[in-house]
């Protein structure tokens, strides 16, 4: 992400970024990341997001949020680069409308069915960032990239039975 923060000594105590990566999810989502520093080596940092979108085909107005607290711990840093070791918490929420056709009497039409899935995703993870600073006297303070792994579960709430998968990733 790219963020945008105020000085305060030697350390930003406050920033706000944006994460595009996010957009590329199989949630895509508009997400911002909030970062307070406490200490030269601790910050946390909470990454709010609004899901507007879904890679399921069968999801229709899906719109939903997204909330990731993390704790960050800067392992290094030299005033050109750093780096965070971070554990984080994901959730995530979304509603979409769900459209599936049935046949009726036989046969002789086809009616549409329009219902709802909502789905919540929940799970803790550890990851690594890799920082570029751009110093003091800019405006944009630094971008980060990294990865991160973690371990989690989902759940899905159909409006109607007709809207449950048949197969496994549908």
């Amino acid at each position: 992400g790219s963020v945008f923060g105020q000085k305060d000594s030697s350390i930003v105590r406050y920033s706000l970024g944006i994460v595009p990566s996010a957009i590329i999810n199989l949630a895509p989502a508009i997400q911002l990341s909030h970062d307070v520093r406490i200490s030269q080596k601790i910050m946390l940092s909470l990454q709010t997001g609004y899901i507007f979108s879904s890679s399921n085909q069968n999801n229709k107005k899906t719109h939903g949020w997204r909330l990731r607290p993390e704790f960050r711990f800067t392992s290094y840093t030299n005033g050109k680069a750093a780096r965070d070791i971070y554990l984080f918490y994901n959730y995530r929420y979304y509603n979409a409308t769900r459209v599936a056709e049935e046949w009726r009497a036989g046969g002789a039409y086809t009616e549409t069915i329009f219902g709802s899935r909502k789905n919540i995703f929940k799970g803790f993870g550890v990851g690594i960032d890799f920082y570029n600073l751009f110093g003091d006297n800019t405006v944009l303070k630094y971008s980060r990239f990294g990865f991160g792994i973690g371990l989690g579960g989902f759940s899905n709430v159909y409006s109607d039975d007709i809207f449950r998968p048949r197969g496994f990733f549908v």
